[in-house]
């Protein structure tokens, strides 16, 4: 058990990983969620480094490994894939879709999203078993819509019958 400031949090999340979106209010965020259990010295919040890896990757779904996750922002994590897999094509609207979906879990403090690469990684490996339900759904909503066009009509036209 290490407790550490949220400063020295950082310096060390920051030596281990240099293109690290972990921020302190990213920190405060999952303090004030109840996710990371903290102490407060003072005004000062005391966090345990060694419970915080385990959990991010709790928050994020990942489960392999005892490292802290490489967490990013959208638009970091967009350069890093491009620098890393020039063919994989996933752009910036891409990624949000996916976080939007549920596909890529994230945490957003005010309006930034922060996600894994794990996640991603974890998505790219399974690629075209989750394609595969993304189009069944979208399939099964056309489908819906349909039926409900349908039965629109069909009560319309009744109506119409009816005060005949």
């Amino acid at each position: 058990m290490e407790l550490l400031l949220l400063p020295e949090i950082l310096n060390r999340i920051t030596a281990e990983d240099t293109n690290t979106s972990i921020t302190r209010g990213l920190l405060k965020q999952l303090v004030n969620n109840g996710d990371l259990d903290h102490e407060m010295r003072g005004n000062r919040i005391v966090i345990d480094y060694d419970e915080l890896p385990s959990c991010l990757r709790r928050i994020f779904n990942v489960s392999n490994g005892s490292t802290l996750p490489r967490v990013r922002t959208i638009m970091s994590a967009v350069r890093e894939l491009e620098e890393v897999c020039p063919k994989l094509h996933i752009g910036e609207s891409r990624l949000r879709a996916l976080v939007e979906e549920g596909v890529v879990p994230c945490i957003y403090v005010g309006n930034r999203a922060y996600i894994s690469l794990e996640s991603i990684d974890y998505y790219i490996s399974r690629w075209h078993e989750i394609n595969q339900a993304r189009r069944q759904r979208k399939k099964d909503e056309i489908d819906q819509n349909i039926m409900s066009q349908l039965e629109n009509i069909n009560l319309q036209r009744k109506i119409k019958f009816s005060r005949r």
